[in-house]
């Protein structure tokens, strides 16, 4: 799936409770190949068993800061696993 693009990122954004805007988005992984979405239930823990979770948040990490790069003044939040900071 990392391989073939069916990674794809989606934003969330972050509203301040304040005032109501935005002040940032949350990059989140959706994996959608031909034969429909999956969960992220469900590939997450199948990348992090099977050595893959590395390979998938960098892909998330890099194309979530191309894309918010050249949007102004958004924060931009990532989920990294677990097992990642062990």
């Amino acid at each position: 799936a990392i391989e073939q693009d069916e990674i794809k990122i989606v934003f969330q954004p972050l509203i301040a409770a304040t005032d109501g805007e935005i002040n940032g988005v949350e990059a989140l992984a959706r994996w959608v190949p031909p034969t429909g979405t999956v969960s992220p239930e469900v590939f997450i823990p199948l990348a992090e068993k099977s050595g893959l979770i590395e390979a998938l948040t960098r892909k998330i990490l890099l194309g979530s800061i191309r894309t918010v790069s050249c949007w102004q003044s958004l924060e931009l939040s990532v989920n990294v696993s677990p097992i990642q900071l062990c």
